[in-house]
This record gives structure tokens, sequence and C-alpha cells, in this order.
């Protein structure tokens, strides 16, 4: 993924004064981007709207329609109207969708293009989602366009405050058009709204020109970690403890996990907790072992569970093509809050973080497998919703855990970037890299290392505290995330790199240019009209 990202910026840009014909670079660009994207989309469709199946075959006659027509598209625009075209990465976007509309109608056929259409409240529901990842990439691009304004008046720190607010209202505009599907909106959100924000983050500190703002930037992202945290030990400690209450263990160290597990594997208990919040099979598809999804099985006699024709599970065949074996189509039971990204809950005691292998089924952890059932004595009142509240603090931790991880890589990867792009020819054409040479680059990233490694101890002390005092395994959370969510995340982060790292050059366009602003004799675009 890094090495395609960095591979890309290899291919070497041409003056856009020359002209169109003259500037290749920039079409073999516009190729490999909307290829990407048009792979991303298409994975995430057959997530999330049924009987969408397409071969190895059909994704890439897909992609390279959509590729070659897109790049054709542009350079006939530019040819006869201007070049570059204002903000091209925004200005297109109609164009690319009904290019990929068409050549999906083209590839799949009639039948099937009519079969995924009478699945209307989904593809509304993919629409919206869409629109929400869309937005991503006109809101963060105007924040900075809003610091760099502040920065010259010495309003920076007023800016700065800005970004937990607009972090708040993406995420919950991305947690509404993905609320129905709760297993995949800790991936949906945070490896997008929360990787824009911390990239964002990283190149305010890249331009900051005050020491005080690096500093609030820091003080700022590290306090809200450590309020989530204290608000999950404090959570973490509460059921924790009914939960040993309730099996008779207090004062014995076993982590919150595996009593859970015992608690949905005792038949008296589990009958008698509250289960109308509950959804029991999981909106994506996992390998279970036969004696896990025997007991999956088995759990179903108990009624009364939330149930949602629109997103119980389904596992098309181009899914299966993606994990490159069979995937069982079974899921895991998860707590349901139909009311957005807080309230959400997660449930991961009977699918444990596994190996993707070509076997259908993969074995599970041996140490999360090891479950001893517990004989309970009857149950109080308040113990009744004892297994909706376990699995919401179990969901609040996975975000927690996955926030952490896309904080802690993306400034790192973002300040390495930097470092190997003042080396590269085109470096003159990227508008964040103005005024930076290989002689002072160094003093300019050493603030978004240190951020960087401040991240990342902070990541590895949320993991030791919460295997200490919340009987979590943070790495476990993560691990399972990353292996089971795999196309998913890649495909996003591919995409966000493209968009944001790599877009950043004159060639894709603003309203104006200014002659005065120039670097190693390039004209530039004004500043505050860049591209993201």
């Amino acid at each position: 993924m890094i090495a395609f990202v960095l591979s890309q910026e290899s291919v070497p840009l041409q003056d856009p004064s020359a002209g169109w014909q003259v500037n290749y670079g920039i079409w073999i660009r516009a190729v490999l981007l909307s290829g990407v994207i048009t792979h991303t989309l298409l994975v995430q469709a057959i997530y999330l709207v049924n009987d969408i199946q397409l071969s190895s075959r059909q994704f890439g006659l897909i992609i390279t329609c959509v590729a070659v027509g897109y790049s054709a598209i542009y350079a006939l625009v530019t040819a006869f109207l201007v070049f570059p075209i204002p903000f091209m990465s925004i200005s297109t976007t109609p164009f690319f969708f009904t290019l990929l509309i068409v050549s999906f109608r083209a590839v799949v056929g009639r039948r099937a293009f009519g079969e995924m259409m009478t699945h209307r409240d989904q593809l509304l529901r993919f629409q919206l989602f869409l629109s929400a990842q869309t937005l991503m990439t006109v809101v963060y691009p105007a924040y900075q366009i809003l610091f760099r304004a502040a920065s010259e008046t010495g309003y920076e720190l007023i800016a700065i405050l800005l970004l937990p607010v607009i972090k708040l209202i993406m995420k919950n505009l991305v947690s509404l058009s993905i609320g129905h599907m709760e297993d995949m909106m800790p991936e949906a959100v945070i490896f997008t709204v929360d990787f824009f924000n911390a990239l964002y983050i990283a190149t305010c500190m890249q331009s900051a020109s005050s020491t005080t703002t690096v500093a609030a930037i820091m003080v700022m992202d590290l306090t809200q970690t450590a309020m989530a945290l204290r608000s999950l030990y404090r959570g973490t400690s509460s059921i924790a403890g009914r939960l040993h209450e309730t099996f008779g263990t207090a004062g014995t160290h076993t982590n919150l996990l595996t009593i859970a597990n015992s608690l949905c594997r005792s038949p008296n208990t589990f009958a008698k907790q509250e289960r109308s919040q509950i959804r029991l099979r999981s909106c994506l598809s996992y390998r279970l072992s036969p004696a896990n999804s025997d007991f999956l099985d088995s759990l179903e006699k108990y009624r009364a569970f939330y149930i949602d024709a629109k997103s119980q599970p389904h596992a098309s065949g181009g899914m299966n093509n993606l994990m490159n074996s069979a995937v069982t189509p079974a899921g895991r039971t998860i707590a349901h809050r139909p009311l957005g990204w807080r309230c959400t809950s997660r449930h991961r005691t009977t699918v444990h973080p596994v190996t993707i292998t070509h076997t259908p089924v993969t074995k599970v952890r041996a140490e999360e497998s090891r479950h001893t059932e517990i004989a309970p004595p009857s149950l109080p009142e308040p113990q009744l919703t004892i297994l909706r509240e376990t699995l919401e603090i179990l969901f609040t931790t996975e975000c927690i855990v996955l926030t952490e991880y896309v904080e802690s890589v993306i400034p790192m990867f973002y300040a390495n970037f930097i470092l190997v792009m003042v080396r590269l020819p085109s470096a003159q054409y990227h508008t964040e890299l103005a005024g930076m040479t290989r002689e002072n680059v160094g003093a300019t990233v050493n603030k978004v290392y240190v951020y960087a490694l401040l991240e990342f101890a902070s990541f590895v002390l949320l993991a030791v505290v919460m295997q200490r005092k919340c009987g979590v395994r943070a790495l476990y959370h993560l691990s399972f995330v990353l292996e089971t969510q795999m196309p998913l995340i890649q495909g996003k982060l591919m995409t966000w790199m493209l968009l944001t790292l790599t877009s950043r050059v004159v060639h894709f366009g603003t309203f104006s240019i200014i002659p005065s602003s120039t670097v190693d004799g390039a004209t530039l675009l004004d500043r505050s009209t860049q591209s993201p």
C-alpha cells in the first residue's frame, strides 16, 4: 500500500503551463486514482448491498472501463475548456459516478443489475454512506484553508479548537449512514473520520507558526485519550464486578472477555438476560470452528433477539472471491442500539482473532477458547441487563483501540512521506511542500515526529492499562478487525492516501494561478485555494 503510493509519486510530472498534451504524468495518476476508488466502492457495495456478486474478471473489467473512461473525459474537458480543471477531484465527481454506474450495468448484465435494484433501501443507505465519505474530501481541505488563513492573523489556537467539533459532526454523519451495520461501524467511521482528523492534525502541525499551537494540539489530543480511557475503566470495573458477583468468582483476575463468554455459555443465566436490544447474527461473515458454530446455533432457541432483515448477514460470491476462500455465513452476538455512534455495541466472544487461510474452518485462539461454564445463582433484577452492558463496553473498547491505532500510525506515515517527497522531482508541484527543501525539511517534520511518538506511546499505554485494569486485550481487538475486515480497510486507506497526499499538486487545479507564489521556479497556486 505504501509502496503503491510512493510508486505513483515516482511518476514524473510536467509543467502545467505546457498544456494538457505534454502532461502525461497527470493522466497516469488519473488512471490510478480512478481505478483505486472504483475498486474500493465495489468492495463496499458487496458488503452493504445484497445480490452483488462479482468475479475477478468482472472486477477487472469495471475498473478498466472506469479508469480509462474517466481519464478520457478529463482529457476531453481540458482540451476544450481549461487545464488544469479547478478542484478536479471534486468537480468531476458526477462524471465519475455516472461512468461507474454505466460500466457496472454493462459488465454485470441486465438480470444481475435488476436484482440489485430490488434492494432500494440498501442502495439508498449505500448512497448516503458514499455521500458522507465524499463530504470528508470537502470539509477537511476547507478547514486547512481556514487554518492557514488563521495562522497569518494569529488565530491559530482558535482554529485548532474547531477540529474536535468537525470530528464529532463527521463521525455522527458517517455513523448515521451505516448505523444498520453495527459490526462495520467502527471500521467505517474510524478509518474515514479519524484518518482525516489525524492527517490534518499532522498537516496543521507542519504549517503551524506557533509553538503554543503545537503544544495545544498535543495536549488536546492526549486529554481526549485520557478521558476516554478513564470512562472505559470506570465502566469496565463496574461490569466486571457485577459479572464476578453473578458467577461467584470475586477476587479472581479473569479478563472481561472470558467471564462474559461464560455468561453466554451458561444457559440459566443467558436465558434470564434481557435480549430485545441484542442481535445474535452479525452483518459480516466470519469463519467459525464447528463447536462455536453449533454453539451459536443453539443460542437461536432463546427468542426475543433483535431482528432486522435489512442487516442480516449475507455471504455473496463477490465477497467470497475477495477473501479467496469459502466464508461461512455465521455471525456473532452483538448488542443493538440504533441511535448512532456512541450507543451502538458489539460482542466478540463467540468469534476470535484468526489467521486467514485457505481452509474452510479457522481454529480459535487457544487462550480465548478455554472457557469454563459456571452455574450461576438466581439473578437479581439489576443483573438482567448485564449482557447488553458488557457488549456496549466491548464495542467502546474496540472503537478506542482502533482510534488510537489510526492516530499513532497516520502521523508517522505522513512525516515519512514528506521526507521522501522532497527528494523526488515532483515535489516542486506539491502545494503542501511550498518553501520546503532537503535542507529544512527536518526541522519541519520534527514536530510531526514528536506528535507521532506521543501518540504511539499513548497507544502502548492504552494497551497496558486495558490489559491490567480492564481485563481486555487491546491487540486482540485490533488484530480481529484488521484480519476480518481487511478488504474494506485496505481500500479506504489506499483511497484516502491518494486523495489527500498525492492529489495536492497544481495539476489537479484551482481557480486561480498566482505568479508571485513559486517553488523551484514552478508557478504554483495560491495556498488559500489549493486542491485537497
